[in-house]
């Protein structure tokens, strides 16, 4: 009913919690029609139960970034001096994996299979996989792992970075300090290490 008088507010005119206040409507016993709105809003309801989903993974941690890699941020904030080469520079772009450009990049500044997080952009704290050697933008954060970290795991774990990125929309930004702090729930197992076998297990790579 409320969206039915939208028309009301087209070329710009806004309207403010006082005039949202003041719009009236009409309530369904008010309408002229013989539907019995009572009988009918039963007929929408689920007619079964819903089962519960049994989780392939019991135990959850709450893990923070920092624990499980270094963080380190891109060495580059302009590509005008850079000559072209074979190495991929990834940026907050939101295509092609965030890649702008190749390069060349002297060794100490490129990095390979691990994940990246943008700090800022469109779409701020995305996470992405990158199996081949890479460097990065200023504005983006790669993280090397501080002990070895399977692929499927890598993958997991940007899908839960990922997952929650709306906190950071709006322009709100996220640098290495804030990282570092970013937290991300993952299966475990019996000792409290990260469950990698069962990730593996549930991680499909296509053929």
């Amino acid at each position: 009913m409320i969206r039915k008088q939208k028309w009301r507010y087209k070329y710009g005119r806004q309207i403010t919690p006082y005039r949202i206040g003041k719009l009236k409507i009409k309530t369904p016993n008010r309408f002229k029609t013989k539907i019995n709105y009572n009988k009918l809003s039963k007929k929408l309801l689920p007619t079964f139960k819903r089962k519960g989903i049994k989780h392939p993974y019991k135990k959850w941690k709450k893990f923070k970034l920092s624990d499980l890699f270094y963080i380190v941020t891109g060495d580059y904030h302009s590509l005008d001096k850079l000559e072209s080469g074979k190495i991929p520079i990834v940026s907050c772009a939101t295509s092609d994996n965030g890649i702008v450009g190749f390069f060349d990049i002297p060794e100490k500044y490129t990095h390979s299979n691990t994940l990246t997080i943008t700090c800022d952009g469109t779409y701020a704290v995305t996470s992405r996989y990158h199996n081949y050697k890479f460097s990065t933008y200023d504005n983006v954060a790669t993280l090397i792992p501080k002990k070895s970290i399977g692929k499927s795991t890598l993958l997991f774990i940007g899908a839960m970075v990922n997952i929650g990125r709306w906190r950071y929309s709006y322009g709100r930004k996220c640098y290495r300090e804030k990282m570092e702090n970013l937290c991300v729930f993952l299966p475990i197992d019996r000792k409290g290490n990260i469950d990698e076998l069962i990730i593996n297990k549930n991680i499909e790579f296509p053929s």
